[in-house]
């Protein structure tokens, strides 16, 4: 695994979602606080951009069909969760780790 940069206080937006995604399966190391929750707030701003252009077009009253648009939106939303999945879940364990708190009973 490569190393990541993340130095307590110097974690910066750019920094943290290169580390989010360079450190893609590495459920091992470590991860700031800041680090964890600039990756989360990218994280909120992008899931949430499919949302809005699907509440824009209703607000609109554009018609999604089918045929072209509403799929098209399908896999746009299938494509983040599978982009995703494992580097949020892979920083999600190395921050619980990082508090003390080890997942077992």
């Amino acid at each position: 695994m490569r190393e990541i940069q993340e130095t307590p206080g110097q974690v910066t937006f750019k920094s943290a979602w290169r580390d989010y995604f360079k450190s893609y399966f590495d459920f091992t190391g470590r991860a700031t606080r800041a680090g964890y929750w600039w990756a989360m707030l990218i994280l909120m701003i992008v899931w949430f951009m499919p949302f809005f252009a699907l509440l824009f077009a209703q607000a609109a009253k554009v018609q999604l069909k089918m045929n072209g648009a509403l799929v098209l939106y399908i896999i746009v939303i299938g494509l983040l969760g599978v982009l995703t999945f494992i580097p949020t879940l892979a920083l999600s364990v190395r921050r619980y780790r990082d508090a003390g708190l080890t997942g077992r009973i």
